[in-house]
């Protein structure tokens, strides 16, 4: 059975019902633990710039493997996570401006990005972009029957 851990840093709000939902149809029923982590611009940024080298604020990474400790406003330290499949880190507040920047509804891209880490984080191989965005759309249509 999955455990799922959920930090939220954010003023946003989640269905836990649905992320959990969302989790186990991809994963089903592996025995592991999955972080799921929502922070805002300054966090994922600073994790953007530690982890990869990349200044700039980004809408969801993928850590297989990994788990963040985190401060109060910063990186404790990131370690590796041989108990479960890894940390998702998600900024809510960049998918909302991804989102009204292409008109698309916030709620489809947040659960598409769930979706997308879920996938990133439990593949033992690498998916190419088209692969991937297929497995994307036929979990959220599943999810939306």
């Amino acid at each position: 059975m999955i455990s799922l851990q959920i930090n939220n840093f954010t003023s946003h709000q989640f269905s836990q019902e649905l992320l959990e939902k969302i989790v186990k149809k991809i994963l089903g029923e592996k025995n592991s633990t999955l972080i799921l982590t929502f922070v805002g611009p300054r966090r994922i940024k600073k994790l953007s710039k530690t982890l990869f080298k990349k200044n700039r604020v980004t809408d969801l990474l993928v850590l297989p493997k990994m788990q963040v400790s985190w401060k109060p406003f910063s990186i404790e330290e990131i370690k590796q996570f041989d108990e479960g499949l890894g940390e998702i880190v998600i900024c809510p507040k960049e998918i909302k401006k991804l989102a009204r920047r292409h008109k698309l509804d916030f709620n489809i891209e947040f659960q598409k990005r769930i979706i997308k880490g879920t996938i990133l984080v439990s593949e033992k191989k690498s998916l190419s972009e088209k692969d991937l965005e297929k497995q994307i759309n036929f979990y959220l249509s599943d999810l939306t029957k």
